[in-house]
């Protein structure tokens, strides 16, 4: 083999890492040193070849850097700590002490356990001796706890200005009288509101009743950011409570969900989530099989054995159409209030099934399962799911579902 300047191929360098090594002809010109520049060795380069800085700025360099460091050297605001004049008879420093309290994060109200120390709360665990979550705690529960310490958060009463768009924080005697005032005015020419989100302590709920007995007229409105009003006035016009029916997932062969995700968002997420999975386990026996019928890809959906993408103002239609085939279509002797039949009637299954894009028989089949499964299945519907012209509707059709199945 040769080489094409005539060199001997063994006399060369097997690696090269510069132009020079390759080529000697070339050593020391400028493209050598550029051959291999990059934004992270150009400036090295260039130092090399620079004058070296002169007397005055390297007085100032000196200085910068001296005042850089005298900064990170500044001592911090002294706090200092004081012992109990009179301890707690419980507390005992460095040692935990535990109060069972009610997580407030969303109106599930589960039982949470506060590891507090010297009297600040800093981590939240699930009661194991609370039947609601039974020992755990979603992420939003976990996470609670930095409200508490948020540099943002409202340390005192403000009053707002509406006209001006501004607050001002005030003393809580200035608040009280102004509360008072406002009240006593009220009394007399206006109704008194009372707004707050969801409230889950009887002792609380029994305090607000008082408060309202004091003044004739006055509500209490209840607002959450989530609601589930459209489950509520589904369960007063169907039951005649306006009450959260409690879900017993744990005793259901066969579930299916209408837009629902009781794993991820819907009431009680800690809870169904035990529960489900509770009846997920092969080696326990007979597997609950779960059909989710939804617009979007919930957390249940994904856990689903079956899963029908359906739009959302197909969800009620699919409700009514099951309750059709069960009533009217094929009736399997189910008991029904009474002008159910007539209701669902118009809802048949192949119509619905071609407006909502499922195969032919679908619902047949979904019908036949629940039946199968009568005593031991339940049917949920999300109350965010469907439109909201919809939304009372749909979870009035579930509710004639889970009559019908018993």
């Amino acid at each position: 083999m040769s080489h094409v300047d005539g060199r001997d191929p063994v006399s060369l360098p097997k690696h090269w890492v510069r132009l020079a090594d390759l080529e000697p002809a070339v050593a020391g010109t400028e493209s050598e040193m550029q051959e291999f520049a990059s934004p992270a060795n150009s400036d090295a380069i260039a130092l090399e070849v620079a004058e070296p800085p002169s007397r005055r700025e390297f007085l100032k360099l000196l200085g910068a850097g001296a005042a850089f460091a005298a900064a990170g050297c500044a001592r911090k605001p002294v706090e200092k700590i004081l012992p109990y004049v009179h301890a707690p008879e419980e507390l005992v420093p460095g040692v935990p002490v535990f109060y069972a309290s009610t997580c407030g994060e969303c109106p599930a109200g589960c039982g949470v356990l506060v590891k507090t120390r010297e009297g600040r709360p800093i981590k939240l665990e699930g009661n194991k001796a609370h039947p609601v979550n039974r020992g755990a705690l979603c992420p939003r529960g976990q996470a609670s706890i930095l409200n508490l310490y948020d540099p943002d958060r409202l340390q005192g009463p403000v009053i707002f200005a509406r006209g001006k768009g501004s607050n001002k924080p005030v003393v809580w005697g200035t608040a009280d009288q102004r509360a008072i005032q406002a009240l006593g005015d009220a009394r007399g020419r206006g109704k008194v509101v009372l707004l707050s989100g969801t409230i889950t302590s009887p002792s609380t709920l029994a305090l607000v009743r008082t408060f309202l007995a004091s003044y004739p007229g006055a509500e209490h409105v209840v607002y959450d950011p989530v609601s589930q009003d459209a489950i509520l006035r589904a369960q007063e016009l169907s039951y005649g409570a306006r009450a959260i029916p409690r879900y017993r997932l744990d005793k259901a062969d066969l579930l299916i969900t209408l837009g629902a995700d009781p794993l991820g968002t819907m009431i009680s997420p800690v809870e169904y989530a035990r529960d489900f999975y509770a009846r997920r386990r092969p080696e326990l026996g007979t597997m609950m099989r779960v059909i989710a019928i939804e617009p979007v890809v919930s957390l249940t959906g994904s856990n689903a054995d079956q899963r029908l993408r359906v739009r959302p103002d197909h969800l009620y239609p699919v409700a009514m159409a099951v309750a059709n085939e069960l009533l009217v279509a094929r009736p399997r002797g189910a008991s029904a209030p009474g002008g159910a039949a007539a209701s669902v009637a118009s809802f048949e299954a192949a119509t619905v099934e071609r407006r909502a894009g499922l195969p032919l028989g679908t619902i047949a089949r979904l019908a036949d399962e629940l039946w199968a499964a009568r005593g031991k299945s339940l049917v949920m519907a999300g109350a965010q799911a469907a439109p909201a012209a919809h939304a009372v509707p749909l979870q009035i059709a579930v509710n004639l579902l889970n009559s019908i199945l018993g």
